[in-house]
C-alpha cells in the first residue's frame, strides 16, 4: 500500500506529519489521509518526494509497484485473505496452545483491527490497549506483545513494526476439509 510506504519514508527521515504538511503547504490531516489511503494527487508527488528526501522517480516507483506490494495478503491457505479464512484462523488460534491466556486473548483481538481491503492489521501495542479498553492490563500487554508478534500466527509486513498479516501457524494450516466450511 502506497500510503504505508509514504509513512515509512517519513519516519525513516525522522519527520512528523506536521513537517511534511508545512513543506507542502497543506493541513496535517491531508498528510494523514495520504498515509492512510495512498491517494496522493499526481500534481503533489514531486513536492512530496522532495519533502520526504527522495527523488520523484523513487516515489513513483514505490507508487507503481502493484505487483510487488507486500501489504496485501497472498491468496493462499497460509494467510487470511477472506472472511472465510479469517473465521478458520480465529478457530485455529482458539484451539492452539499458547504460553499464557493474555497471548491468546491478544491474538484473538487482532482481527478486530483488520483492514479488509488489504487483509492486514495496522496497530501498535498502544493502539491495541486503547482500542480494547484494557488500560488496567497495559503493563502486562506490553510484556506479552513481543510473543504475539513473533508467534507463527502473525507475520510482519516489510520493515514496518506495526503492520501484520494474519497467517496460519506453520503446522496449523486449516485442514483441507475445513477450508470450505465456515
Amino acid at each position: 500500500m502506497f500510503g504505508l510506504k509514504i509513512r515509512e519514508l517519513r519516519k525513516r527521515g525522522r519527520k512528523t506529519q506536521d513537517d511534511i504538511a508545512d513543506a507542502l503547504d497543506v493541513h496535517k490531516t491531508t498528510v494523514s489521509r495520504w498515509e492512510r489511503t495512498g491517494d496522493v494527487p499526481v500534481e503533489r508527488l514531486e513536492d512530496l518526494a522532495n519533502a520526504l528526501g527522495v527523488t520523484l522517480d523513487e516515489l513513483e516507483a514505490l507508487r507503481g509497484k502493484s505487483g510487488g506490494d507486500t501489504t496485501t495478503a497472498p491468496e493462499s491457505p497460509d494467510y487470511v485473505h477472506s472472511s472465510e479464512s479469517l473465521v478458520l484462523w480465529w478457530r485455529a488460534v482458539g484451539r492452539a496452545k499458547h504460553p499464557d491466556p493474555m497471548t491468546r486473548l491478544l491474538l484473538l483481538t487482532l482481527p478486530t483491527l483488520i483492514d479488509e481491503s488489504a487483509w492486514i492489521v495496522l496497530t501498535t501495542v498502544e493502539q491495541l490497549i486503547e482500542t480494547t479498553h484494557m488500560q488496567d492490563e497495559a503493563e502486562r500487554i506490553r510484556k506479552v506483545w513481543p510473543r504475539v508478534v513473533e508467534s507463527p500466527w502473525v507475520e510482519r509486513v516489510g520493515q514496518v513494526e506495526w503492520v501484520f498479516r494474519l497467517r496460519f501457524g506453520e503446522t496449523q494450516n486449516p485442514p483441507l476439509s475445513e477450508q470450505g466450511r465456515v
